[in-house]
């Protein structure tokens, strides 16, 4: 009985330590709709200055974090702007930075660099000079007549690069493989800068994964022509990119109408992106440097090695072969778009952008 008790909560005390190791934890908050509710809320707070009506969400963090990565979920303004601002905490608080604006005819990313322990770059904040972060606040205006209400969730994603490891996956993994996502090339898109359409292209096709799975109407137009136009509503104002994270999450969001929730988030291992894949849920990611398996392989074919950053949408796994099945949108026939990546090197080009996902949340009632 002695050695069965001593196992047990030597079992607990492993449990708890690996999971306060753990390089990434993502928070979220979905915004009740009534304002008595949001009031009620011990994370949310509504106030107005200015005639601006404004949501504060503030969380204390055990685990300290050297990066924050919000995003957003909100149906698009049809007038005025979201305002988002950051505020983080370290021996104490940093004060507001802006971060974006989001809005009906405007979307910009903004960055920082002032403060000595804390900086925004567009899509993140980061902690400087080692220091690391214990608690945030994030504060949502509504400007020039946006509806605070169109706001329905916020998330936020704490890591620590300190714990960062390349983790292959355990070989008990079973195969899971999910069929019915829509091949997408970003070059078959009509679009001066299709070149840098990976990001949008990708959750474009998940995007449409969903629309058709749930019965979400799509006006009947091609893909192509939904992707070109979902790029255009991402395009970052400030660096003229559409790459951006935030963006692309927000707007997928809107794509599906409320029914899929969208959040940016490092998944902490192969494990973590496997059990999303065995609900039938795809999740593109960011890879970086050579790939083996995504060269030129016909003339008609194009791939690159991708040095800065590039996205494909996961949508399986082959536990014999130990290949991780994607589509990547820089293949321009249909027949290439499907890619098998050997696990070793699918892990060390994920790794190299840190894990970063786009995660799809269906919901159950939109």
């Amino acid at each position: 009985m002695k050695k069965t008790g001593i196992l047990f909560f030597l079992c607990i005390f492993l449990q708890a330590h690996s999971d306060s190791k753990k390089f990434s934890h993502c928070l979220s908050v979905v915004i009740p709709k009534s304002t008595h509710k949001i009031k009620k809320h011990p994370e949310l707070s509504l106030k107005k200055t200015n005639c601006k009506p404004y949501i504060i969400w503030q969380k204390n963090i055990k685990t300290p974090f050297s990066e924050l990565i919000l995003s957003w979920n909100a149906s698009r303004p049809k007038k005025g702007h979201f305002s988002f601002w950051v505020n983080v905490k370290n021996h104490q608080w940093s004060g507001w930075k802006k971060l974006a604006t989001w809005g009906a005819t405007e979307q910009k990313t903004f960055s920082c660099t002032k403060s000595r322990y804390v900086h925004t770059k567009h899509v993140r904040i980061e902690m400087q000079r080692k220091h690391t972060g214990c608690a945030f606040q994030v504060k949502v205006v509504a400007n020039n007549g946006a509806d605070i209400r169109r706001v329905k969730a916020l998330f936020i994603n704490a890591s620590n690069w300190d714990y960062f490891r390349e983790q292959n996956p355990p070989i008990t993994l079973p195969s899971t493989l999910i069929e019915a996502v829509p091949k997408q090339s970003q070059w078959w898109l009509k679009h001066k800068r299709n070149k840098d359409l990976c990001s949008p292209t990708s959750i474009s096709m998940i995007s449409r994964y969903f629309a058709e799975k749930k019965n979400i109407p799509t006006q009947g137009k091609k893909l192509t022509v939904e992707t070109k136009s979902f790029a255009n509503k991402v395009r970052d104002q400030s660096l003229n990119i559409f790459g951006n994270w935030l963006f692309n999450t927000a707007q997928a969001f809107n794509t599906t109408r409320g029914s899929v929730l969208y959040r940016v988030e490092r998944l902490n291992n192969f494990e973590s992106l496997h059990k999303y894949l065995a609900n039938e849920i795809p999740v593109a990611v960011s890879i970086r440097g050579n790939l083996r398996g995504h060269r030129k392989i016909r003339k008609s074919s194009c791939a690159w090695p991708y040095k800065n950053g590039h996205f494909v949408v996961v949508s399986g796994w082959d536990q014999a072969r130990r290949t991780v099945t994607c589509l990547d949108p820089a293949f321009n026939r249909e027949e290439d778009i499907v890619r098998h990546y050997q696990i070793d090197d699918f892990i060390q080009a994920w790794g190299r952008s840190r894990n970063l996902s786009y995660v799809p949340i269906p919901q159950k009632t939109p």
